[in-house]
């Protein structure tokens, strides 16, 4: 069995990395420049492969399984 955050895409990862830099889904969509619906349904479709409840979850989740560049 893989674990959580195994099967994130390139994408997701990356905006996993951005959430937990601080950014949010607004400031990712302007910087990237596509709608923030966009932003906001990758963004739910990373939390769903994490089972997540929340982007900070999803960020804690990612700190915890080393996708972040550290462990908790």
């Amino acid at each position: 069995m893989s674990r959580p955050g195994g099967r994130l895409t390139a994408h997701q990862l990356d905006l996993l990395r951005r959430f937990a830099a601080g950014e949010t889904i607004q400031q990712i969509a302007v910087r990237d420049r596509v709608a923030a619906s966009n932003v906001g349904k990758t963004a739910a479709r990373l939390r769903a492969r994490l089972g997540a409840k929340s982007l900070p979850h999803a960020v804690d989740i990612g700190h915890r399984l080393g996708l972040l560049g550290d462990e908790r």
